[in-house]
This record gives C-alpha cells, sequence and structure tokens, in this order.
C-alpha cells in the first residue's frame, strides 16, 4: 500500500489481480453490454457504463462490499460507516477524461449524501494505463500516474484537492476496464 498527496490518494498494487485474467476479459469484457456512454467533458473515443454480470470482478466487488468499504475507511482514514456502489466502466480507445476533482456543490454544503470517497478498481489482464494525478493543479508536471495494473486498487477522497485525470496522455492506448467505486457515508 502506498498513499500520495497528504493521504488524498492511496493505492493497493494487485489487490484484486486473482479476478482479471485473460479468460474473464475475453468472455465476459470485450463483449460487454454499453449501458451508455457519458456525454461532457471527455475526449473523443468514449466513457461507457457497461453491464458484465459474469465478469469475476463485478462478482468480486459484490460479494466483498464490506470489507473492501472497511479497507476504504482506513486507507483514507474516514471516521465513519461507508455505503459501497459501484458500476463498469469502459473508457475506449482515445478516450479519457480531463483534469478534475470529485469535489461537488453536494460536499460543499456537507450533505448527508454526499460522495466522500471514490475507488478505481482496474480489470484489464495487462496494464493499460492509471489515473493521473496532480499535486498542483496550476503546475501540469507535478503529476504522477497511479494504478493501471491488474488488480490494482486506487482509493481516493473527493476534496478540493483530489485533482486527477484519465487516459489524456497519449492519442494511442487500449480499452481500460474498470469497476468504478462511489463511498458515502451512512446516515
Amino acid at each position: 500500500m502506498s498513499a500520495w498527496n497528504n493521504g488524498e490518494y492511496s493505492l493497493l498494487k494487485g489487490f484484486a489481480k486473482h479476478v482479471c485474467d485473460t479468460d474473464n476479459f475475453n468472455n465476459n469484457l470485450k463483449n460487454c453490454e454499453i449501458l451508455h456512454t457519458h456525454q461532457g467533458p471527455i475526449k473523443k473515443g468514449g466513457l461507457s457504463t457497461i453491464n458484465a454480470p459474469n465478469c469475476k470482478a463485478h462478482k468480486f466487488v459484490r460479494d466483498n462490499q464490506t470489507s473492501i468499504q472497511d479497507i476504504v475507511k482506513q486507507q483514507l482514514k474516514l471516521d465513519r460507516t461507508l455505503d459501497l456502489k459501484f458500476s463498469g466502466s469502459l473508457i475506449t480507445t482515445n478516450g479519457g477524461i480531463p483534469m478534475h476533482s470529485d469535489w461537488y456543490p453536494d460536499n460543499e454544503r456537507q450533505e448527508p449524501d454526499a460522495v466522500v470517497a471514490r475507488a478505481i478498481l482496474t480489470i484489464n489482464p495487462e496494464y493499460v494505463f492509471g489515473t493521473d494525478v496532480f499535486w498542483d493543479r496550476l503546475d501540469m508536471s507535478k503529476t504522477e500516474c497511479l494504478g493501471g495494473y491488474p488488480g490494482d486498487l486506487l482509493m481516493f477522497k473527493c476534496s478540493p484537492i483530489s485533482f486527477h485525470s484519465v487516459g489524456m496522455r497519449t492519442e494511442e492506448h487500449a480499452d481500460r476496464y474498470s469497476i468504478n467505486m462511489m463511498f458515502r457515508y451512512v446516515n
């Protein structure tokens, strides 16, 4: 486990590598159902929400929600019980998400249903690309790429300083499959 940016980010390398094999990828992800493609500030290509109910990684997250919640709570030093929601995600060739923070008005107002943490589980069987984390959003040279290897679990707090981007370093990259998780405090 490694931590960056004063504990805003934490990476568990290979956390779920055992469910990221080539057979699972070929049989359950390459031809998964695209539920919808997100519009908005993304590069050409795409960011899609996927449905892959037979994928071993999706089953792993569904069957281990409590332990994942506990790990995120501990690693990010959160002080209350968490609720986890997750979905499959696909960033296609030439796709990406520009630098942003997942700090929204509901966080600012401390609304009870605000997302307080996120996690990305990379489920490709080989390295694709990770998430670029920015230490200073005004200085693009202060960045590091975290995760992207099979089973890597990147966790981060939703805060005004947790700026990150995905798939923006190059137009040439493989499709990245992941499970995106959102954590809210239990009221």
